[in-house]
């Protein structure tokens, strides 16, 4: 093959069929290493994606159910529909990463009442703006939480 100078590209061309023939002075004990060792990584990108689509699938669903707790409880059909997924494939995906839509709304609805709280807001303020139309269910709830009243 030509050697061509100032060309747009630099590029080596085999034909298809080249890769897949042996090397006569190739190690086979090396290339299963090789080769296992290669599998291995490309199984832990495959992991690290999983689990980063999770992380991410989450964040969006907690800051989904936050941003509509101020208009009262949100469903899971509400927010699968704001993430533009079928309510059953949220539930399937959710169910992948461990946890429930009604666990994640609760946490959210804990993480959101306890930060209100620190920056000074009301008690007697908190149950609206964490979708909470009735006081008791959210004492019970926050007791539920912190093992104390609410105060």
């Amino acid at each position: 093959m030509p050697v061509h100078f100032g060309a747009d590209e630099h590029a080596i061309a085999f034909a298809s069929g080249t890769l897949q023939e042996a090397l006569l002075s190739g190690d086979r004990s090396l290339s299963a290493m090789y080769r296992a060792r290669v599998s291995a990584i490309l199984e832990s990108r495959r992991q690290q994606q999983s689990e980063s689509d999770e992380t991410l699938l989450l964040a969006r669903v907690r800051d989904t159910i936050g941003a509509a707790l101020g208009n009262g409880e949100p469903s899971l059909e509400d927010v699968a529909r704001s993430l533009a997924l079928s309510s059953r494939t949220l539930q399937r995906r959710l169910r992948g990463a461990g946890i429930t839509f009604q666990l994640l709304l609760d946490r959210t609805r804990q993480e959101m009442a306890l930060s209100l709280l620190k920056s000074g807001v009301a008690v007697e303020d908190v149950p609206p703006l964490i979708g909470y139309a009735d006081v008791n269910a959210y004492r019970r709830a926050f007791k539920r939480w912190t093992s104390q009243g609410a105060r």
